[in-house]
């Protein structure tokens, strides 16, 4: 049992009451996605008193890493190029730990949490390390070489963290089936800010005049960047087939990548093209996503908890998901569920949701914004991740001297 959190931090192997604890945080990049998103909005709702972060990320820095920088919370990059770990990036590396100066390191995603567990081997100042995964594991030949090689070597060194926090149950699974140290196991789901994603009466017409449509036109929403993963050719496609089924609807998909007009040029081809909008990023999905009739999350592998669709229920938006990862435990209702890589399962989960009253999906869009505030709230986030910290901190200094 985890003890509760304690606001001290442990400087050279004793409590200091005076200080916040020194977190650096290494994540693979900061572009928009559900990990960074996590990482960002994490941090803004830290209690500084306690915990004094700073970022470094891989990659060049994306959009997130200015949201996170107007939160003055330093942020380096290694400016490194995806599917390139540079040795000659290190020495930016070595710049970042020594300003940190961490008591405790905390890894992002894959190649963030082998950087972050190589940081704290060659701080001078053994730390313990914590690793975030947020991503399911049903096949690792679905990874990118390079990838896969890195999951490998982390399962290795798995045994060495004080913790992995897992966002879902089954990433866990997963992961240990390829052999992460089931000891470190630590599931914490992703959390909302429910008081930021909200019902809004006025966001249904003020969506439908951004996208222009018609004010009793259905709209189905998914907001992520593209990737093969997210398999969002089969919404495309679901729209054409509930289109023949007499409703009246339109997809909107709002994320990064899109540019390579896949998905535009999958709309032409069914000549759907009028009915799927397509915008890049956004900051105001809080006041977008109130205004959708369902969301719906088409993933075929790697998602392991859509932030997506649980940001869409806390604006009482009835999501539909895949059954990959935990998103079916997300949504909690079996009806709302689809298999994946099959296009009439998702379409007959839609069609059952959309041919209902505006009345009746009001009410499934409200129990679902309930099971957010039950059970995925940020400010749980939040606390089980504070308690962790203190654990692993209070750790430290029996585990050094276990070692000598």
């Amino acid at each position: 049992m985890l003890k509760s959190i304690r606001p001290f931090a442990v400087l050279g192997g004793y409590w200091n009451a005076m200080s916040a604890a020194r977190v650096l945080h290494v994540t693979t990049g900061l572009n928009v996605g559900g990990a960074e998103i996590m990482l960002m909005r994490f941090l803004a709702h830290q209690d500084p008193g306690r915990f004094t972060p700073s970022v470094v990320s891989l990659m060049k820095p994306g959009p997130v890493a200015n949201r996170i920088e107007a939160q003055k919370i330093a942020v380096s990059s290694m400016d490194m190029e995806p599917g390139k770990l540079l040795p000659a990036k290190l020495g930016r590396l070595r710049t970042a730990i020594k300003a940190a100066q961490a008591d405790l390191y905390h890894g992002w995603m894959y190649h963030g949490n082998l950087v972050a567990s190589l940081a704290a081997l060659t701080s001078g100042k053994p730390s313990p390390v914590i690793w975030s995964i947020h991503h399911s594991l049903h096949d690792i030949e679905n990874e990118k070489p390079l990838t896969a090689n890195v999951i490998r070597t982390l399962a290795r060194m798995s045994r060495h963290t004080f913790a992995i926090s897992y966002c879902s149950r089954i990433a866990a699974d997963h992961h240990e089936r390829y052999g992460f140290d089931h000891r470190r196991r630590v599931v914490i789901p992703n959390g909302v800010d429910t008081d930021e994603f909200k019902p809004s009466e006025e966001a249904r017409a003020k969506l439908r005049a951004l996208i222009g449509v018609p004010a009793d036109r259905l709209i189905v929403g998914n907001f992520a960047r593209f990737h093969p993963m997210k398999d969002q050719q089969r919404l495309v496609d679901s729209v054409a087939l509930l289109l023949n089924r007499g409703l009246d609807v339109q997809a909107l998909f709002v994320g990064d990548g899109h540019d390579n007009a896949v998905l535009a040029q999958r709309a032409n081809e069914l000549g759907v093209a009028e009915r799927v909008t397509i915008l890049e990023v956004r900051d105001d999905i809080r006041d977008i996503a109130p205004g959708l009739d369902a969301f719906a999350m088409t993933s075929s592998w790697g998602e392991s908890f859509s932030l997506a669709a649980a940001e869409a229920m806390a604006c009482a938006v009835p999501a539909i998901v895949t059954d990959i990862g935990d998103c079916a435990w997300v949504v909690g209702d079996a009806s709302l569920v689809a298999r994946p890589n099959d296009t009439e399962s998702i379409t007959k989960a839609l069609h059952r949701l959309l041919s209902i009253s505006h009345a009746e999906r009001r009410k499934i869009g409200e129990r679902a914004r309930a099971r957010i505030r039950e059970h995925f709230s940020m400010k749980e986030y939040v606390r089980r991740h504070a308690e962790l910290y203190a654990n692993a901190i209070e750790a430290a200094p029996r585990a050094r001297k276990a070692e000598r």
